[in-house]
């Protein structure tokens, strides 16, 4: 497992499904110095973006309260998510909508069934990436 060093890094998880939030609070459980903060929905996640300050934000782009897209292009234009990593979870293989996430301001999309060792290599990665962002 990749060591983040002893700083502890914020991670915040807006989903709307609660087997997608309890899969992926498994996976996160395992990082070490990372504090995972679930959100249930996009305007909770929102929220939890702006107080939380993450370094990193995982998105589910299937949202029961509102459209994930304008969810992430919300968030980008807040001063507090600007520079934050985000990485949408999705179940579209075909690329399509990864696009369309990539082109409103997602860094990352993962599919589901989630890979654990994607999951690690991509969040982990995107910590360490935002751990240098100025």
């Amino acid at each position: 497992m990749p060591h983040l060093g002893r700083q502890l890094r914020q991670v915040v998880l807006i989903s709307g499904d609660r087997e997608s939030r309890i899969g992926f609070t498994r996976i996160a459980r395992r990082w070490e110095n990372v504090r995972l903060v679930v959100a249930e929905g996009a305007t909770a996640g929102v929220r939890a973006v702006v107080s939380e300050r993450p370094q990193l934000v995982v998105l589910d782009a299937q949202l029961p309260d509102t459209n994930a897209l304008s969810t992430v292009s919300t968030l980008r234009k807040t001063s507090v998510a600007r520079r934050v990593p985000m990485v949408v979870i999705g179940t579209d293989g075909t690329g399509h909508e990864e696009l369309r996430f990539l082109q409103v301001g997602a860094d990352s999309y993962l599919t589901r069934p989630l890979d654990i060792e994607k999951v690690d290599q991509t969040a982990l990665g995107w910590l360490e990436v935002g751990a240098l962002r100025p």
